[in-house]
């Protein structure tokens, strides 16, 4: 019997059904309660819990004693339909209700999980990928559990790049250990065959039940996804046309029914912008429960400045999709489609010059592609970003002795600035990254705080300032190679200096024109 669905009918509540299942889950969580004690978890009125509960009491699922407890058909109703049985309770609550604690999981789980992140494919940004670190897709999963909206649910990815469905799914192992039956069913849609094809081979080699369906969201969804899920997360491409795509889309593959969620992260716009955004979540008939800026980080977002809102929204009785299932959607949706950028790229190894563009009339359209092409000159896979959006003069012809890279890290934590060893750790780290050889290093602490430190490599070197009273950083790169990631030595130190925004531009010094040193060129990234 589908002890839920009656209750809800008999008391015929405004809320969702979702609010009759949170309370015989939180009885199930805490053995026994207060009527007044869910009614504030519930944020629900006293006469309607006690209506709640004595409707369960009718059909034996609720006794009441000193306090409200589960029977054994209401423990069993839990376990079996709703599918709790062999929970991790002690956990559950802790995510629930203990931020100490739900911080220490999120760190080990983070460690356990961080290889799988870190060897994720390439992002395509012609698809506006920025790939979320593994702690946002944690906390994404988290939402889920606090919006009780997981276990014994049907979950959807509207695009997965950040892999949130592998995060869901150790968070569910952790919460069912031991217990190969799956509890919530996973997943995915996405146009990235490669991200897929990394999803699935995370699936098949940790035994996750995650489907993954490649689905171009352009196009109509097949019938059989259609009002099939309880919840969706979608973190669509970074216009309003792309997020109206993938919330529409997400809302067609939504059961018919109110308080189902979403969880929509997007960019913050300037205010009328951010006003559209919202009228449009308004015009889907979706109510928004909460937004919680700066929710979620990505690595080299700079177009997003790194970090983007979270967006809880909940289904109502007027939720509708605002493109039709059964039409194909042609308006562009990508930011390279609707803002088309030149880029240049010159190759480390011949320094020849190669234009790249979004239309159709370049050879290569992504980074991804030229490196699988390699050096149209000389076969080389290895390049670097010489200007984005303007034309420079051609340099292929050029030389010069060395580039420098001048780096400003802002709001970076205070206690990490302070720690000469840390930073002296990061520091090595940051070297081996971009595949240089240390030579020598040497840094120093000031009274009252503050860190200076040098690494002297065979390339050249790199030096860190920090003045953690003002959170913030300088980092200088300086190398006479060609074939160092200089970009990804910043992009690790960013991430471990706990920094919300890095600037940075390059010059290249030491030039040669015509067998003589000229003056040198500055390279705005």
């Amino acid at each position: 019997m589908d002890y839920v669905s009656e209750v809800t009918q008999h008391v015929r509540l405004k809320e969702s059904k979702k609010i009759v299942e949170q309370f015989l889950i939180l009885l199930y969580l805490q053995k026994s309660a207060s009527t007044k004690s869910l009614s504030a978890e519930l944020l629900l009125p006293i006469p309607v819990v006690t209506a709640i509960k004595k409707e369960f009491i009718k059909l034996g699922v609720v006794a009441q004693q000193s306090g409200i407890s589960l029977t054994d058909r209401g423990i069993q109703y839990v376990e079996d339909d709703m599918k709790y049985a062999g929970l991790n309770v002690a956990l559950y609550n802790k995510l629930l209700s203990d931020r100490i604690t739900k911080r220490q999981y999120m760190r080990e789980l983070e460690f356990k999980i961080a290889s799988i992140y870190e060897n994720r494919p390439q992002v395509n940004v012609t698809l506006d990928q920025a790939f979320a670190t593994a702690e946002t897709a944690i906390k994404r999963a988290i939402l889920c559990v606090e919006n009780f909206t997981l276990i014994g649910k049907s979950v959807l990815c509207v695009g997965d790049d950040d892999l949130v469905s592998v995060a869901l799914s150790f968070l569910l192992r952790d919460l069912f250990p031991g217990n190969d039956e799956a509890k919530s069913r996973i997943v995915v849609f996405d146009v990235d065959k490669g991200m897929l094809d990394y999803i699935s081979e995370i699936g098949t080699k940790h035994k996750f039940a995650i489907e993954c369906h490649s689905i171009n969201l352009r196009s109509p969804l097949p019938l059989k996804f259609l009002n099939a899920f309880d919840c969706f997360f979608t973190d669509p491409p970074y216009t309003q046309d792309g997020m109206l795509l993938f919330l529409s889309r997400g809302v067609g593959a939504l059961k018919q029914e109110k308080g189902n969620s979403i969880f929509l992260s997007f960019a913050k716009k300037p205010l009328e912008e951010n006003l559209k955004i919202q009228q449009e979540i308004i015009n889907h008939g979706l109510s928004i429960k909460a937004i919680v800026d700066s929710f979620n980080e990505y690595y080299g977002a700079s177009l997003l400045g790194n970090r983007s809102q979270m967006l809880v929204l909940e289904s109502t009785e007027s939720t509708k999709m605002l493109i039709n299932s059964d039409s194909e959607y042609t308006k562009p949706i990508y930011t390279r489609e609707t803002n088309p950028q030149e880029r240049q790229y010159r190759c480390k190894n011949c320094d020849y010059l190669v234009f790249m563009s979004a239309e159709n009339d370049t050879e290569f359209q992504t980074i991804e592609q030229l490196k699988s092409a390699g050096c149209p000159k000389c076969n080389n896979s290895t390049f670097h970003l010489l200007i984005k959006n303007q034309h420079i003069t051609p340099i292929e012809e050029k030389k010069h002795l060395g580039t420098h890279i001048i780096a400003d890290f802002f709001d970076c934590c205070e206690e990490v600035l302070k720690d000469t060893e840390l930073i002296r750790n990061y520091m090595i780290r940051a070297v081996e990254k971009a595949n240089a050889t240390i030579v020598s290093e040497n840094f120093n602490s000031f009274n009252p705080w503050g860190v200076s430190g040098v690494i002297v490599i065979q390339e050249s070197h790199f030096t860190i300032h920090t003045w953690p009273e003002f959170r913030y950083s300088a980092v200088d790169l300086f190398t006479c190679g060609t074939d160092l990631e200089l970009l990804e030595a910043l992009e690790y130190l960013k991430k471990q200096l706990k920094c919300a925004t890095m600037e940075h531009s390059s010059l290249l010094r030491g030039l040669f024109r015509d067998n003589r040193i000229v003056s040198t060129v500055s390279i705005n990234n």
